[in-house]
């Protein structure tokens, strides 16, 4: 083989396998920087529905598991508008019991929901995330891929009038378009590089073969 040519592929075989790199890179940033962007919504909405809560209304909710109350109602709605101002995919306030586990004390969704949650319905697949917020841990935001589906979550604590775990909020944000925007918008940066790397070769390459010649 001519040395020009074993030189061209040389070029090439080194520019294939820095795109790989990049590529790789990127895609776990562009993941990086979903997830981040996911967490920051999910804590302004948790920031919010935790401000102007009523402890002593709450702690009496949660002893009672009365969901009849007008401050019930209110808290109930005001998830509600929460999750939908905040585009999230749930958000939810769970209490737990050391005998039996988790259970739910509100969900934002209305109750005529097929997937609502009554007050006092256990959750069974509660995540250690959620357990180490109650145990006051260092929590970082949660996330969950499937071949269809990803998720962050992220979560609050809320304490009671004597500094004890009352309850936790959870919310979710379906991360799956936020990350396929940023995913795209990778390959185009990488496609443009490898568009201008061709016409660079085009522009150069022509030269130098006539310089050796």
């Amino acid at each position: 083989m001519p040395p020009l040519r074993k030189k061209v592929y040389a070029v090439i075989i080194i520019a294939v396998f820095c795109l790989i790199v990049v590529t790789g890179i990127g895609n776990y940033r562009a993941e990086q920087l979903a997830v981040k962007i996911a967490a920051d919504q999910i804590d302004q909405a948790l920031t919010l529905a935790a401000q102007d809560l009523d402890i002593k209304h709450l702690e009496s909710i949660i002893q009672t598991l009365d969901d009849q109350t007008p401050y019930y109602h209110q808290v109930h709605q005001k998830l509600i508008k929460i999750k939908q101002d905040h585009n999230l995919a749930g958000l939810a306030m769970l209490h737990k019991i050391p005998e039996t586990g988790w259970i739910y004390i509100f969900e934002a969704r209305e109750k005529n929901n097929p997937a609502y949650h009554n007050i006092g319905n256990t959750e069974k697949q509660a995540s250690v995330f959620m357990e180490r917020t109650w145990k006051e841990q260092p929590v970082k935001s949660e996330y969950r891929a499937s071949s269809s589906h990803s998720f962050v979550s992220r979560y609050m604590l809320l304490k009671d009038s004597q500094g004890n775990a009352l309850a936790v909020l959870k919310g979710d944000l379906a991360a799956a378009e936020m990350t396929e925007f940023l995913y795209t918008t990778r390959y185009v940066q990488i496609g443009a590089i490898i568009i201008s790397l061709l016409l660079i070769g085009f522009i150069v390459l022509p030269g130098y073969i006539k310089k050796r010649i």
